[in-house]
């Protein structure tokens, strides 16, 4: 469960907006915010003799976010309303890059982020005339999970190929890791308990690397020797899954511990919503 009392456009400028405890001298009021619920998922279902069908395969939307802003402006500092418009209209271009204009939407707490999402403002709309002026800003995120900001880096790996990690997120993400190999091998193995495996055959020689990344928006396979990456998915064996770790506890398994040591291990814990 994500708690949090206010909330955090970074674009150009941070936009705090806060929720808990919000004085009415805030320039910027939260007045609703739509879309951090789970989002809504697309079922394959494939048409079968059997009643119902078959169950194909199942994914998450992208997520859309609405925020309704009401503006409160200092009018005994001549502050305007137009004034805090403009302050907004720096989240449409929050970068020097014009191929990438992405903003960060961050849950709050007690002044820290503890989830957030990459989004792009698709509308912004404003209501000037009104004895109570607001703005209203859809924002269109690159991925469908709310995302804790902090990677998790798992340390003090048991040495005997089985060990367990406790994922406090529901929703479904990638991991990432560098092994270093400390003999001449030509395979490697690593899954998850009553979940995915990956296995892996290339000529590794002492001092070789193996890097992988299973997240989904970026996935990985590199044999490096020294600066150079001798091959890359052609390595990873056809019946292999990309493994995903769900909420609660998982124990991972790998081939032959003497023959490597773990460079890093790391996962981000992802939500499905508030």
């Amino acid at each position: 469960m994500i708690t949090f009392d206010a909330v955090r456009l970074s674009g150009l400028t941070d936009i705090d907006l806060p929720i808990l405890g919000a004085a009415q001298a805030e320039p910027f009021q939260v007045k609703a915010i739509d879309g951090l619920g789970p989002p809504e998922l697309d079922v394959l279902i494939a048409e079968d003799h059997a009643p119902g069908g078959i169950y194909i395969n199942r994914r998450a939307q992208g997520r859309e976010i609405v925020v309704r802003i009401g503006l409160n402006p200092d009018y005994r500092s001549g502050q305007s309303v137009g004034d805090l418009r403009y302050m907004l209209y720096g989240l449409l271009s929050p970068g020097p890059d014009p191929f990438d204009q992405a903003l960060t939407f961050k849950l709050m707490r007690n002044g820290m982020p503890v989830a957030e999402v990459q989004c792009y403002i698709k509308r912004f709309e404003i209501v000037p005339f009104d004895r109570e002026p607001q703005a209203q800003i859809t924002m269109h995120c690159l991925g469908p999970y709310l995302n804790k900001p902090d990677i998790t880096e798992v340390s003090n790996i048991p040495e005997d190929g089985s060990w367990t990690l406790t994922n406090s997120g529901l929703a479904p993400t990638g991991i990432q890791f560098e092994v270093t190999f400390i003999d001449d091998v030509n395979a490697f193995s690593i899954e998850v308990q009553n979940g995915n495996s990956m296995f892996f055959t290339s000529d590794f020689l002492y001092g070789d690397s193996l890097i992988v990344d299973t997240s989904e928006a970026s996935r990985f396979v590199g044999h490096k020797r020294g600066e150079d990456y001798l091959a890359y998915l052609e390595i990873l064996s056809p019946e292999s899954d990309w493994i995903i770790l769900h909420g609660g506890e998982h124990t991972i398994i790998t081939s032959d511990t003497t023959e490597f040591n773990w460079v890093y291990f790391t996962y981000r814990t992802r939500y499905w919503g508030i």
